[in-house]
This record gives C-alpha cells, structure tokens and sequence, in this order.
C-alpha cells in the first residue's frame, strides 16, 4: 500500500450486538455480520496512512468509524489510488449490493450528500460484485486509470492472485 491519495472500504466483522454510541451522531444498534465503511484519504500519507489510523483503536475518537472500530475486526480492505474522488459513487455502488442495510443514516457523510458511508451485511459482501459494480460506474463517469484492489486483513505477506486473467493484489496487515 502506498501514500497516494485514494478511496477505500473497511469490511468489518462484528460478532457482538447490543448498542453503541457513535459520538453526536446518536446509538447504533450492532448486529451480528458486517460493516462496511467507505472513505477517501487525500491528505498526506494516503491511503496507506488512513489505512493505518482504521487498523488501530482511536483513545480519542475523531471520525464516526473511531467510535464503532473498538466493537469490530478488520477483515478485510478495498482501495484504489485516484485523484478522482470515488468515496460518494463507492457509498451508491455498495448500498446496491446484495444484502445491503443502512443500520444508521449520517455515518460518515456528514460532509456530504450521501445518506450514509456505512453499510451492514449479514454475510461478508462480494469483493468481485463490488468490483465489477464499481468499475462499472467507474467507466460511465469520468475516465480514470484507478485499479481496485482488495485484500483480506491477516498476518501474512503481500501476495499477487490471479483472478479472471488478471492480477489481484492482496495487502495483508499484522493486526
């Protein structure tokens, strides 16, 4: 994972319910299965440094994922590196997925239109419907050359995959 600038999704697995405060925002009520958070990282250190900041627990929660991440795991992570913003159309792409619930409006979005950034699923989403969701509507906007990746969150090393004749990168983190 590199410092550039890009979009990403944190798949996480929450294996607890019961409510959880999520700073002003209001309570959430978590349920069994998995969350999934779309961000942007533009500033310095890309995505790789907000990458970073998600893998570990905030003392000082800051964002609205800070207050949900201590009652989940990392699972795993989707990017791309774009100067293109894809945060907002990835929010549209992921809520259309399979199984996809809003358990709380306003997370994450509260500088934006969207209705929310975080999304619930009983089972794990689809990396390969997502990707194949997301280049879709990457194609109907503006062109781009951003590449979509996905990896599981684990404590192994970097591996290429091939998947449909194409390489997969898979970045796995010590956790």
């Amino acid at each position: 994972m590199t410092a550039e600038g890009g979009a990403y999704a944190l798949i996480l697995f929450c294996s607890q319910e019961g409510p959880v405060q999520i700073g002003k925002l209001g309570r959430l009520q978590l349920r069994r299965g998995f969350y999934v958070y779309v961000g942007s990282a533009v500033g310095p250190g890309g995505v790789r440094a907000r990458v970073a900041h998600h893998q570990k627990l905030s003392p000082r929660p800051h964002w609205h994922i800070d207050y949900l991440r201590p009652h989940t795991c990392l699972d795993r992570i989707w990017y791309s590196y774009d100067r293109v913003c894809r945060e907002h159309r990835w929010a549209r792409v992921i809520r259309a997925l399979r199984g996809a619930s809003i358990p709380i409006a306003g997370f994450g979005s509260s500088d934006c239109h969207c209705t929310t950034h975080l999304f619930f699923f009983t089972r794990r989403p689809s990396f390969n419907e997502f990707r194949q969701r997301a280049q879709g509507s990457v194609r109907a906007g503006k062109a781009s050359n951003a590449t979509l990746r996905g990896g599981e969150a684990g404590r192994s090393k970097v591996k290429g995959q091939k998947a449909n004749g194409k390489c997969e990168i898979r970045w796995n983190f010590a956790i």
